[in-house]
């Protein structure tokens, strides 16, 4: 009958653990499957969020899962959120305006942004832009009128934009998801003034994140009512009617076309901190 020494796996070489020791069992082998994709070697790849593709003359360190680049990106997000923090620390209470760059300062939404902007700032409300031209440069040329700090988030394009003439305070980001935040984080209320793809990404971001509690409630203003009243009522049609938002998810902001309303509504929810109130279910 055979010993334990000729039960060894015949993979193994003779010896290899030493005289009179076992060796480690072997995994079993894997078969080859379509769902674990396989590097240039044939080895399998790093599955889930650790997956990376390995390349001829890469950087050693990627092939051990740690890109260079990628860990000093992290450094540079986070001095450009401790940057912006600390310079807008003292700006408030803040109202942030946003709208299209695209728009002459004599357009009907350019004047309304503006003439907004300088009633809230008599209010005692700083403003906050994007810092470029259009509406932005509407709104802090109304917060300089009525002797509010205008206050410019710009940021930093392919195409060039310069921070316009008019604002006290102006900080540059790479990024755009910095920049967005630092828009809510500072702001009592919002404008939100006709714009395209930005302006209606940083609006229903930040419902989304008032819908879900993920920030505190403050209150919105949607300036424009022939512009954005097609956009409501098919939130109102459409997303209410096939049970995709709830009926109160509609009470989060006021859709208007007169700065005077838009002022007094922003001043009273922040005054009487109906802006701590969640949205009804």
């Amino acid at each position: 009958m055979p010993d334990d020494h000729d039960r060894r796996d015949p993979h193994d070489r003779p010896g290899a653990d030493g005289p009179g020791v076992p060796p480690a069992p072997r995994p079993a082998p894997r078969a080859p499957s379509e769902s674990v994709p396989l590097d240039a070697a044939g080895l399998p790849l790093p599955s889930r969020d650790g997956r990376r593709l390995r390349r001829k003359g890469q950087d050693p360190h990627v092939e051990r899962g740690v890109d260079s680049k990628e860990m000093w990106r992290i450094f540079r997000i986070i001095s450009e959120y401790v940057d912006a923090i600390d310079g807008l620390r003292d700006i408030r209470p803040a109202i942030s305006v946003w709208g299209s760059a695209r728009f002459k300062q004599d357009n009907r939404w350019c004047l309304l942004a503006r003439e907004t902007s300088r009633l809230l700032a008599t209010m005692g409300y700083a403003i906050i832009t994007g810092g470029g031209p259009g509406i932005m440069e509407a709104a802090n040329r109304g917060a300089k009128e009525g002797g509010g700090k205008s206050v410019g988030l710009g940021i930093h394009l392919p195409m060039e934009q310069e921070i316009n003439d008019f604002c006290d305070v102006a900080i540059d980001f790479d990024y755009f998801f910095i920049r967005k935040m630092m828009f809510t984080k500072f702001a009592a209320g919002l404008v939100v003034a006709p714009g395209g793809f930005g302006t209606m990404d940083e609006l229903f971001d930040t419902l989304t994140l008032i819908q879900t509690r993920k920030i505190r409630r403050i209150p919105v203003v949607l300036l424009g009512t022939s512009y954005f009243g097609p956009l409501v009522a098919w939130m109102q049609d459409v997303l209410l009617q096939e049970g995709a938002i709830s009926p109160g998810d509609l009470d989060l902001w006021l859709l208007t076309d007169e700065p005077a309303a838009a002022a007094a509504y922003l001043d009273r929810h922040i005054v009487d901190q109906t802006w701590w109130s969640q949205p009804t279910p």
